[in-house]
């Protein structure tokens, strides 16, 4: 008897230590396990309770993964409610989501399109070439303008916003309305232009009959330069809207004729340069020959607006600098001053017609308010783009962002 008793003793004291040994090797993988995944909530565990810690533990998981998907749930259904596309790829330009929007303007689907790359789906050369230019400036938003690949009736503007370091995120919004009225506003503007050139060319003719005369000197000559400088002017303005109706008015991309940008760019230094009585110092430092497939007369446009603008907005005797750069994404022509600068909340409306930061000091230099809303126009029809960097004092750089596929 007293064998038996001793023996079962033995064995209720083994268990408690077996017990107790088990309770503590739980409790350190438990421990060890919760300090090296960090996706866990941290939890305090003491070995007394380490039943109850677990208990807790799953709990909160279930709560966070709870929470998780009732935030996914709410940013979806809010995306849903947004009255443009949304599609958000990633650095390969894969779709990773996209809503209901999206398939309607572009034909993007979710999940059905999840993985493609996103210009297989929306296959146009000028959205291939925003794509392409690989801005690493987050909350850089680039734009283009085009027809519905799903409806040709409906015209769509696409924005490329930079928003992460390894996505980016398309928004598509319908400016179909936006488009029509913008095309009577053409309309109007390119027959009014055309119907005012003729009585302003008779004003201008007999003004300067009448300032050759000499029966009109003395008190009559300055209030008659006064009205012949305003003619000039008009005229200026009515030339810049035809020639902006005029690139509005032809089709989207200009024709891919092999022209020499570098012979451009001399002719136009030299011309502004005898114009302007040799006010500037113009500096050109590109290679020889640039050659650029495109419209020879758009592109001396671009280029001699673009220096007019630098030559009204800085000071005598400054540099004007003319640079050329490319990768293997894009070409750069940058026309920098050393002007005034722009203030940042005028950057983004500076291509808007009849836009003038100074509107006194635009008047007084004689400027029309439309060059760089030519420049705009033309870059587009050559698939590019226009940027613009400045600071108030610090003068201003225009730069020409032409995609890889238009240098020959």
């Amino acid at each position: 008897m007293g064998n038996a008793l001793l023996g079962l003793f033995l064995a209720l004291m083994f268990a408690l230590v077996w017990h107790i040994y088990s309770g503590q090797w739980l409790s350190n993988q438990i421990k060890v396990h919760l300090s090296t995944d960090n996706s866990l909530l941290p939890l305090t565990i003491e070995d007394s309770r380490i039943s109850d810690s677990i208990i807790l533990r799953d709990k909160a998981l279930f709560k966070s993964e709870k929470e998780k998907k009732r935030l996914e749930k709410m940013l979806r259904v809010s995306a849903e409610a947004l009255p443009a596309g949304i599609v958000v790829i990633d650095q390969n330009n894969r779709v990773q989501w996209a809503n209901s929007k999206a398939a309607n303007y572009i034909g993007v689907h979710d999940p059905e399109d999840i993985g493609q790359p996103v210009d297989n789906l929306l296959r146009h050369p000028q959205f291939t070439s925003m794509l392409k230019r690989k801005s690493k400036v987050l909350n850089e938003v680039d734009d283009i303008q085009i027809i519905s690949p799903v409806d040709e009736q409906v015209y769509i503007r696409v924005s490329l916003n930079h928003y992460a370091k390894r996505l980016r995120l398309i928004t598509i919004e319908d400016i179909t309305v936006f488009h029509r009225v913008n095309k009577m506003r053409q309309d109007f503007i390119g027959n009014a232009s055309h119907e005012l050139r003729t009585p302003l060319t008779v004003i201008r003719g007999y003004l300067e009959e009448f300032l050759d005369d000499e029966a009109f000197a003395g008190e009559w000559q300055i209030p008659l330069q006064e009205i012949s400088k305003q003619v000039y002017r008009t005229q200026d303005i009515l030339e810049d809207m035809l020639a902006l109706s005029r690139l509005e008015s032809r089709p989207r991309l200009a024709s891919d004729n092999e022209v020499n940008l570098s012979s451009i760019i001399k002719q136009a230094v030299t011309d502004l340069s005898q114009a302007s009585a040799h006010t500037h110092k113009l500096n050109i430092d590109m290679p020889e020959n640039v050659l650029l497939s495109g419209d020879e007369s758009e592109l001396y446009s671009v280029i001699s607006n673009l220096i007019k603008n630098a030559l009204h907005y800085s000071p005598k005797g400054t540099e004007i600098t003319i640079t050329w750069e490319q990768d293997e994404f894009e070409a750069r022509l940058s026309v920098c001053d050393q002007g005034i600068g722009i203030p940042e909340e005028s950057l983004i409306r500076l291509t808007e017609r009849f836009y003038r930061v100074d509107q006194a000091r635009s008047t007084e230099m004689g400027g029309t308010g439309l060059g760089l809303a030519i420049v705009k126009h033309a870059l587009m029809r050559h698939e590019a783009v226009l940027r613009i960097v400045s600071e108030e004092g610090d003068g201003s750089c225009f730069i020409c962002c032409f995609p890889i596929q238009r240098i020959c």
